[in-house]
């Protein structure tokens, strides 16, 4: 029986079902739309707080196309700052742009984080891109896109290959709302393996040639792990504590019956 418990945990530590996602307690956050054509003149402060997971310590990427070289991006961890080894970030678009004070979120840190923006032209496509990440390693990607109105922003977005968020036009309600297919938002949201080339890649547009104007205010990367459910560990437990309980049996029963041929032995 005990072999059957430890069989069928072995199989739900392996199944998807039986895995769940964890924070790992740091993030790289990115603000965008400073300097340029018309972006903002200055953006957060290390120490302000902001972003659909609150996070200090923004790199600010300035003008509609750049570089931020390993070395000089930082990641934070519980509000305190660092360089992420390796890491480097690089971006292209046809401008900024600002959204006039028009976003209207209750902390003024998102305010300023949301107020500009890559505006990519109708028609052609922005890029960002997370270059110097472990392949293989998992990311939650959340990617704000406050373009002051909802006029002409229809198009998907890509990241690393997977192009099923559709962008309707931003939300003013001064809260955080993920866009959908269906929805629409000021934020997009995607579960993501770092590529063979330790990349995470962001296309504004998608696929879509003729789509117009996806803003990106910011990108923020929070590193998550798998884990087994507390389930699939507890039956996992107990077939290895029962094989672990026959194999003592065995080994008491071994020795039971070499004393007893032994007493034989003496007998005759």
């Amino acid at each position: 029986m005990t072999r059957y418990l430890l069989a069928i945990g072995l199989v739900l530590l392996t199944s998807p079902a039986s895995l769940r996602a964890t924070t790992i307690g740091t993030s790289i956050g990115v603000e965008f739309g400073i300097g340029g054509t018309q972006g903002i003149t200055s953006g957060l402060n290390p120490t302000d707080v902001a972003g659909v997971v609150p996070t200090a310590n923004w790199n600010i990427a300035s003008g509609d196309s750049g570089t931020l070289a390993a070395g000089s991006v930082v990641e934070d961890t519980n509000s305190a700052g660092s360089i992420a080894p390796g890491v480097s970030v690089s971006w292209a678009t046809g401008d900024t742009w600002n959204n006039n004070g028009t976003a209207n979120f209750a902390n003024a840190n998102d305010n300023l984080l949301n107020d500009g923006y890559l505006d990519g032209e109708s028609g052609g496509h922005g890029t960002v891109t997370f270059s110097g990440l472990v392949p293989g390693s998992l990311y939650d990607v959340y990617i704000t896109s406050t373009g002051g109105t909802t006029e002409d922003k229809g198009g998907n977005m890509v990241v690393n290959g997977v192009d099923d968020h559709a962008v309707f036009g931003d939300d003013t309600s001064g809260v955080y709302v993920q866009s959908t297919i269906t929805t629409p938002g000021n934020y997009h949201f995607f579960a993501t393996t770092v590529d063979d080339s330790g990349d995470i890649s962001i296309i504004t547009g998608g696929s879509d040639p003729t789509s117009m104007r996806i803003p990106i205010s910011s990108v923020e990367l929070v590193p998550i792990a798998v884990v087994p459910e507390p389930s699939s560990l507890a039956l996992f437990g107990c077939g290895a504590a029962g094989l672990c309980l026959a194999a003592r049996r065995r080994r008491r029963a071994g020795s039971s019956a070499k004393a007893r041929r032994s007493s034989l032995a003496g007998l005759s």
